[in-house]
């Protein structure tokens, strides 16, 4: 993977990567090693990231998440938090029991907001903070077959804007929109369509997105080549003073990024 950055783009910046054992959550924490950053990556199975400092968490455990993020802010404060984890299974909403929420929500919204309140005090008293939510482009338009996310993903990007208009003015929060991108929870996700339209999985990534055709939806996003070209859509948000924003990641965004800037697209 490219680095579009200086190696020391983050330099004296302390990251925290919230489900950061693989996906999108393994390549950010990587790249923001690459720019420099003392990043701590969480995740359950905590696979050693070179450069970074993986530590084992359970995000759907509000104890684990106090001593966790407490322990580290004892070392200073955390400048960069990245919320991301992994979303639930695929299905009809309507076979989703009010229990099947639970886990989902806790380490989402619930993991979210907990870590959120720890670490403002200490970014603003260090006189800048960024806060990255990692959500879905399913916040735009709801997906078919996944209702559970969809409703999960509508609640994050509801918080992330009511919580814009309450945190200090140093501090920043965005929502990353991901399209359908080429990662382990599109594999499980084509597996459960699989098993209830018994079509086959190469069918359904075929056409994948075919409910927004035209958007850009209907192709798959590599997020490695994405993170390349990642200060588009200023993930980091370090460089600029926009708050309170969604950037959306689909094919079509980013070609007319492309045309925009009159480069050439990797598509």
């Amino acid at each position: 993977m490219k680095n579009p950055y200086a190696s020391d783009a983050l330099k004296g910046m302390r990251a925290v990567v919230c489900g950061a054992s693989k996906g999108i959550g393994r390549a950010t924490a990587e790249m923001m090693v690459a720019c420099g950053a003392d990043v701590i990556a969480l995740s359950r199975s905590a696979p050693e990231i070179p450069g970074a400092r993986s530590i084992s968490l359970d995000l759907e455990d509000a104890a684990a998440i106090d001593k966790t993020i407490s322990g580290i802010l004892v070392a200073g404060p955390i400048h960069i938090l990245i919320n991301n984890a992994a979303g639930p299974p695929g299905g009809p909403l309507l076979d989703n029991d009010v229990e099947d929420f639970e886990a989902p929500f806790k380490r989402h919204l619930h993991a979210a907001h907990q870590i959120t309140r720890m670490v403002v005090p200490a970014m603003e008293d260090a006189g800048t903070g960024r806060i990255v939510n990692i959500i879905s482009t399913s916040v735009r338009e709801p997906i078919p077959n996944i209702g559970l996310s969809n409703t999960l993903r509508g609640a994050m990007a509801s918080w992330a804007k009511s919580l814009s208009r309450e945190l200090p003015a140093c501090i920043t929060i965005n929502n990353i929109l991901p399209g359908f991108t080429e990662t382990d929870r599109l594999g499980s996700l084509a597996a459960s369509i699989e098993e209830i339209t018994g079509r086959s999985q190469e069918e359904i990534h075929n056409t994948t997105g075919n409910h927004v055709k035209g958007t850009g939806h209907d192709k798959l996003v590599r997020f490695d080549l994405v993170l390349e070209q990642i200060d588009i859509f200023q993930l980091f948000d370090l460089i600029t003073n926009v708050r309170n924003n969604s950037f959306t990641i689909t094919c079509s965004a980013i070609a007319n990024h492309f045309q925009t800037l009159k480069l050439k697209t990797f598509l």
